[in-house]
């Protein structure tokens, strides 16, 4: 959640260039600091072209001892509610468990640069990547997630847990989900070549429809239908039962994932009796090919 060629863009001008700006120093180790985590942290931004963040606290400059004798600090944040698009800030919470040992540094870092990044075109690619152990969501209601990664404009933030313990096949489904939720956000901000995959589903999003089994299989085969992939949660409404369709984000990350994990004859065999599915599959697919995301 693997068939993916070269990453590499055809475009000479779609290569970004990093640009300096007021905040980017919060972004990089101080040049006078030598110790092991910010020579790593210099050496990904000198190959990668994105910042490296192993915290969430860009500043904490002493500022002075005030009157009662305390010290004083100027202390940011990355926040989190301004990098997660589409949410009102301090509506969500996060709580970050941070890697603590130069060793799961160095082990995330190998990680990214093996699985994640050959797979990523620099067009693609955040600002910077916050690398954790795991991040709790709380949403406005109080329910918790554990996403894997959140995407946004100045971050990726991503909880790898502890690679030690995952698989080949575990560590690849894990950059598939790290390379959805990037590759989704992205190219959405690109431009609008994303538009045609949208317009086929575009009045359906958010929306809900009547199912005769309240049961996951038959949710799954009534959203395979209309072009869906993804389980989506039932709604049970008073004395029916509503499939719900997912919104427009979890829509384009489930066939981003898709074409990132499968063939396509495994996707034609898949999902022969499904049209819609195909013609979506195809058409982001042929998006991504002609953008140089991946080879054909």
């Amino acid at each position: 959640m693997i068939v993916i060629l070269c990453l590499t863009s055809c475009k000479k001008e779609s290569i970004p260039v990093v640009e300096e700006d007021p905040t980017s120093s919060l972004f990089l180790p101080d040049p006078a600091v030598t110790d092991q985590e910010s020579t790593i942290r210099r050496a990904f931004f000198k190959e990668e072209k994105s910042y490296l963040l192993f915290n969430d606290t860009l500043r904490n400059e002493f500022l002075g001892v005030d009157y009662n004798g305390d010290r004083q600090y100027r202390t940011e944040l990355l926040n989190m509610g301004y990098i997660l698009a589409g949410t009102v800030e301090g509506s969500y919470t996060y709580t970050h468990e941070l890697l603590q040992s130069i060793a799961e540094k160095q082990s995330a870092v190998d990680f990214m640069k093996t699985y994640v990044l050959p797979r990523l075109p620099e067009v693609l690619r955040p600002y910077s990547w916050f690398l954790t152990l795991s991040t709790e969501v709380i949403d406005p209601f109080g329910v918790p997630s554990y996403p894997v990664a959140i995407a946004g404009q100045r971050s990726v933030a991503v909880a790898l847990g502890d690679l030690s313990l995952l698989s080949l096949d575990e560590k690849t489904e894990l950059s598939t989900a790290i390379l959805a939720t990037t590759i989704s956000y992205k190219s959405a901000l690109l431009n609008t070549i994303t538009d045609p995959f949208y317009a086929i589903s575009e009045t359906l999003y958010d929306t809900q429809f009547p199912l005769d089994n309240f049961t996951e299989e038959d949710n799954l085969e009534a959203l395979q239908v209309r072009g869906f992939i993804i389980h989506n949660w039932l709604i049970e409404g008073f004395l029916l039962s509503y499939g719900a369709i997912p919104n427009r984000t979890k829509d384009f990350e489930s066939y981003v994932k898709l074409i990132f994990n499968s063939t396509e004859a495994e996707v034609t065999a898949k999902y022969k009796n499904y049209p819609i599915v195909l013609q979506k599959y195809r058409l982001l697919k042929t998006i991504f090919v002609k953008q140089g995301y991946i080879n054909q």
